[in-house]
């Protein structure tokens, strides 16, 4: 979950002095859980916008991702994972491009496992089983970020 806080805002003068914007200066991440980025541009008539969603849940990505696909004046660019230590297996968390998620369960009574593969070839497994990366793999259920792109 993704929280702020009317203190964190912060006055943008642009456009104007008459008409201000008011940004975030920052946001609370509440659960220490991925996160996914969605980077898309909006297409105008004489300019390209870049916009981006962050977005805490696989559900909400996939709602996204055809949303922006069924728009003919949005086009999805990039898909990226923030992801926590304990999921990178490093000291911090890190955001790299993401190139597929498989999500499901080997039984009804199995906890669901979720796996994130990097656009570098990585894998990163997210599950309370003790599994190794073939095993995991097997999975069926399926999510291409290329199908979107």
């Amino acid at each position: 979950m993704i929280t702020t806080n009317d203190s964190y805002l912060a006055r943008n003068i642009f456009p104007s002095k008459d008409f201000p914007v008011y940004n975030w200066l920052c946001v609370d991440l509440e659960l220490n859980a991925p996160y996914f980025f969605v980077e898309y541009v909006q297409i105008e008539e004489y300019s390209r916008l870049t916009g981006r969603k962050i977005i805490s849940n696989f559900s909400d990505l996939e709602k996204i991702c055809k949303l922006i696909r069924s728009d003919a004046n949005l086009e999805l660019t990039q898909i990226s994972l923030l992801s926590p230590d304990w999921l990178n297996k490093s000291t911090g968390w890190q955001l790299n491009e993401l190139s597929d998620v498989q999500f499901g369960n080997f039984g009804q009574k199995e906890p669901w496992v979720q796996i994130y593969t990097l656009k570098d070839g990585r894998h990163l497994i997210e599950t309370r089983l003790n599994l190794d990366i073939e095993d995991a793999l097997e999975l069926q259920s399926r999510f291409s970020v290329q199908a979107y792109l």
